[in-house]
């Protein structure tokens, strides 16, 4: 009886499992294989240490093995250097294609050529052209997350819409994570996580809205959205471990880790520090305008030496060890650039948020500006018995120029720009 045993789309030179040749191994130890028949040589393996544990497998269980270019008897000591030479020559014929792979990738890459995959890009059709529904959606997402959106938000509401991924399925948190991180869609050519070069597909977004969403915003969750304003800004005064907010009030909760005994109503905490920001913020968007770096001159001089690497590269002057190491030298600078752009226009965006946003703000605006200002605030236990009229003297706010203040026995009266 005969039995093929085939592995399709598996390398016989990779060092990926192949079940099929390892089950035909395990047959042979069993002793239900005597004999082995190959189109050629190469299709048993590539590899010389494999082919070595082969013949040494066909000699304790007396295997033969026959190609049809030729039989190969592994019983004589002819046999076996012919094996052994053609397993050298098929091997010499892998590292050959692998070399020849490798350059005209990295030829690509240079160029900006995308690489294929698996599945198409969202956003993208097979062929690279730019798919305008998915698109837009892309472009809604950078939007919604640089506003400090958080992933769990957008992906239910593309859930609700029935927004599909590539492969049919719905969105989740970890697909719109992934989405925001995506380099291509930037413009920007990706191997091996690393970004080489730009590329030559239609950007969906700018570089300065990737950047602005690489990093989390201040006051910004990446999970589920916070209700409270002033949750993870608070500190226990008696165990100092963050405070939640739960129920109308900010606790030390002992299943974070806190001592479980200080808490106090959120409309305590919240009134007044809310408006002491407010009042901050307003002075912010009056004063003075930012002064901001020529960022489109620098990047324009980078992206000039860059095209001047790529004319000498093609004119023969520069070979392409040399074009990889500049280029990754040049895309590292300009990428610096870009964060550093992203990172001023995020700045100037939530300075110029003024009062009337802050008071009409969603709950994450507003935590993002109180960030701006608040460092932290110490909540002290209340002591015996109830005295309300004395809650605010437990409240001391730290704010970002490490100045303190006591919201009972202090008297609110801070200049924006010490606070900056």
């Amino acid at each position: 009886m005969t039995h093929q045993y085939v592995d399709n789309d598996v390398s016989a030179s990779k060092n990926k499992p192949r079940p099929q040749y390892e089950q035909m191994l395990h047959e042979i130890e069993a002793g239900n294989v005597t004999a082995v028949v190959v189109y050629d040589l190469d299709r048993l393996t590539r590899k010389p240490m494999e082919l070595e544990s082969f013949i040494l497998l066909a000699e304790r269980y007396a295997v033969e093995l026959a190609n049809v270019s030729g039989d190969v008897d592994l019983t004589t000591a002819n046999g076996k250097m012919m094996a052994r030479i053609k397993g050298a020559v098929a091997r010499q014929e892998a590292d050959r294609i692998a070399e020849r792979t490798a350059r005209q990738k990295a030829q690509a890459l240079a160029d900006g050529k995308p690489l294929g995959g698996r599945y198409r890009l969202f956003g993208y059709n097979r062929d690279w052209s730019v798919n305008e529904g998915e698109a837009a959606i892309v472009r809604e997402v950078f939007s919604r997350a640089r506003s400090g959106e958080s992933h769990g938000s957008i992906s239910r509401d593309l859930r609700m819409r029935d927004i599909r991924t590539v492969t049919g399925g719905q969105w989740v948190p970890l697909q719109t994570a992934r989405l925001l991180r995506t380099q291509r869609y930037a413009g920007r050519s990706v191997h091996n996580g690393q970004v080489v070069g730009n590329s030559q597909v239609t950007p969906l977004v700018s570089e300065v809205d990737f950047e602005a969403v690489q990093r989390p915003t201040p006051g910004q969750t990446r999970g589920r959205a916070r209700k409270y304003l002033l949750s993870g800004f608070l500190v226990c005064g008696a165990c100092k471990a963050t405070m939640s907010g739960s129920n109308g009030r900010y606790r030390c909760d002992p299943a974070m880790g806190g001592c479980g005994t200080v808490g106090i109503k959120a409309d305590w905490v919240d009134w007044p520090i809310g408006g002491r920001v407010a009042s901050l913020h307003q002075q912010v968007r009056v004063g003075e305008p930012f002064e901001s770096r020529d960022y489109q001159a620098e990047l324009d001089e980078t992206d000039r030496r860059i095209e001047s690497l790529h004319e000498r590269h093609r004119a023969g002057d520069l070979d392409m060890e040399d074009l990889v190491v500049l280029l990754k030298e040049e895309r590292r600078k300009r990428m610096v650039t870009v964060a550093s752009l992203a990172e001023d226009t995020s700045e100037i965006d939530r300075f110029l948020r003024g009062l009337e946003e802050f008071e009409t703000a969603d709950i994450s605006v507003k935590r993002e500006i109180v960030a701006r200002y608040l460092k932290y605030i110490v909540i002290s236990p209340s002591g015996k018995g109830r005295q309300p009229h004395q809650s605010r003297g437990r409240i001391t706010v730290t704010w970002r120029n490490n100045s303190t203040e006591n919201l009972l026995t202090d008297t609110p009266r801070l200049d924006y720009r010490w606070v900056l």
